[in-house]
């Protein structure tokens, strides 16, 4: 008696609304629908009593954005399915909003589970600095590949000119380190680029490889002048011993 009862009030509120269908796989609209608003901005708004928050769903045919934030639509975040696109291409995305009612995306999740970040990333922290990652901790991989433009081999083309050792020594008796390699202050206060300083450590050892290379060849030249005064001084004994 009591479902029936409702069952009328329900088709009565339907034919009163105008904007309801019911059937027996549930019941519809294609009007907007407001919880505790009167003039929803979104396919279903949720307004909150409490600090003007609230929660919005809204789609249209591409894409579906679920809203938490200030009613006015600024200053919160939204998850977007992002429907524009065919197959894999579709994505989940997280935005934000700020008070100067700019949208910025944070990061994206391709239908393929590849994960995207558009904003700085801290992991044990919240102060990211000037770093696009930033981590309090430590790092555990079994491979680390940087990427770089450019590296140390112009050392071995013809018209490279090597330092010469009494310049190298100066320079660190001046310094305290090598050239073109920061010092340990330096890299205290700003740590260390590793493409960058292991291009540096390879021109040092590509540069070390030469002045080795320079000490055979003049030990090798010295080998063969001492061969040399050998062969000569034999000579001299055999006429020294002939006379």
């Amino acid at each position: 008696m009591k479902f029936l009862a409702f069952y009328i009030f329900l088709l009565s509120f339907i034919s009163a609304t105008g904007q309801w269908t019911a059937n027996s796989n549930g019941l519809y609209t294609s009007q907007k629908v407001g919880i505790n608003t009167t003039s929803p901005k979104a396919s279903l708004e949720i307004v909150s009593t409490v600090n003007g928050k609230s929660l919005s769903l809204y789609g249209n045919n591409r894409d579906i954005d679920f809203y938490m934030g200030h009613s006015n639509y600024s200053y919160g975040y939204y998850l977007r399915y992002a429907g524009t696109k065919s197959g894999n291409e579709n994505s989940l995305e997280l935005w934000t909003n700020n008070l100067e009612g700019t949208d910025i995306l944070s990061y994206k999740i391709k239908q393929t589970g590849n994960i995207s970040f558009y904003q700085k990333v801290g992991i044990g922290t919240e102060d990211t600095g000037n770093h696009k990652l930033a981590i309090e901790g430590s790092v555990g991989a079994r491979e680390v590949v940087v990427e770089g433009d450019g590296w140390s081999d112009f050392v071995f083309k013809e018209n490279y000119k090597l330092p010469t050792l009494d310049s190298v020594q100066s320079y660190i008796t001046k310094n305290g380190h090598l050239k073109d390699i920061p010092s340990a202050k330096d890299i205290e206060n700003n740590g260390i680029p590793l493409g960058k300083m292991d291009s540096k450590l390879l021109q040092k050892i590509e540069e070390l490889t030469l002045y080795i290379l320079e000490l055979n060849n003049n030990l090798k030249k010295q080998e063969k002048e001492i061969e040399s005064l050998k062969i000569e001084n034999n000579n001299i004994q055999k006429l020294i011993s002939k006379n």
